[in-house]
């Protein structure tokens, strides 16, 4: 349970820093000290905190360690003889990331966009919308309330 202040406590600290590396409840309740770690560490996890907690461990994770390393991994295979294959998926990447994830217009301005490619991402906007505009649905067990 956190702290009256709203922080986590220290095991759930180690908790957090565990479930971020290794994504197992049950292997980070143990490591974190807990005495009965399946069940703690599904309550863990049902523990808005400590998800946010662990989410933001693992966007720094990626942020400070992996995307530096696989950029150097993609500046290599560039820079270097591999075979075509190789390279041209590099490129791929790359290419991708600078100018836009998803064929078919995505990534362009609207005034580079062919009247198809417009009309699908005007489509994909109002789909996004209308989900958006949706209100929440929130489960529960069935009688709990009854």
């Amino acid at each position: 349970m956190p702290l009256k202040s709203g922080r986590l406590t220290r095991q759930e600290l180690a908790f957090v820093d565990v479930m971020a590396k290794t994504g197992d409840p049950t292997y980070a309740a143990q490591k974190a000290g807990y005495s009965s770690p399946q069940p703690r560490g599904s309550q863990n996890m049902a523990n808005p905190a400590i998800q946010a907690a662990v989410r933001e461990k693992e966007h720094h994770t990626l942020v400070a360690d992996l995307l530096p390393k696989a950029t150097r991994a993609l500046s290599r295979a560039l820079d270097t003889q591999n075979p075509t294959g190789v390279t041209m998926k590099a490129v791929e990447i790359v290419m991708k990331r600078a100018y836009g994830e998803e064929a078919g217009g995505i990534g362009k301005a609207p005034s580079e966009m062919s009247p198809d490619e417009l009309a699908a991402a005007l489509d994909k906007l109002k789909s996004e919308l209308a989900d958006r505009s949706r209100p929440p649905v929130i489960e529960h067990d069935s009688g709990v309330f009854d």
